[in-house]
């Protein structure tokens, strides 16, 4: 399973950054005109407002992704406005950024969410390994121990009993 990156795309600007973007940093990338698209939210290291020439209409789509359940929201506009990186901050974005300019810190900011989000995915896959591994040795413990004998009991008649 690999990381995957939601964008909300209030504009079309930018549509084919992101798909690429994500192709060149080893992510799946998923881009959705509503929030309610995504699903759910937990599956994503990042999620994207997309709002190149829409600024303004980018605070209450970040407020309704953080309501939805992302963790990491960010905002990426054509407009490098403060009232607007303000605005988008109080909603909830951890980051705003204006492109092109801000291109190669985004580029850096989602190279870390994902290499965060991988690093928990290999920690989960490992812990799944171990709870794996220890049914699998208890199991096989438990099968040597009670491996089934053949015995004959002393003085009986009769013919070899199985005792576990």
């Amino acid at each position: 399973m690999e990381p995957k990156i939601g964008v909300v795309a209030a504009s079309p600007s930018f549509g084919k950054l992101w798909p690429s973007l994500a192709d060149e940093l080893g992510a799946a990338c998923e881009v959705v005109a509503d929030v309610a698209e995504l699903g759910p939210l937990a599956a994503y290291c990042a999620v994207i407002v997309s709002a190149g020439g829409v600024e303004e209409d980018a605070a209450p789509l970040v407020e309704a992704v953080v309501a939805a359940g992302a963790s990491a929201v960010a905002v990426a506009g054509a407009s490098a406005d403060h009232r607007l990186a303000v605005a988008c901050a109080r909603a909830g974005a951890r980051e705003v950024f204006a492109l092109p300019a801000d291109a190669e810190v985004l580029r850096a900011w989602l190279s870390g969410r994902i290499d965060a989000a991988r690093g928990r995915l290999r920690a989960e896959a490992r812990a799944r390994a171990d709870r794996s591994a220890t049914i699998s040795r208890t199991s096989w413990a438990r099968a040597r121990t009670c491996r089934p004998r053949w015995s004959v009991p002393r003085g009986s008649s009769r013919g070899p009993t199985r005792r576990c």
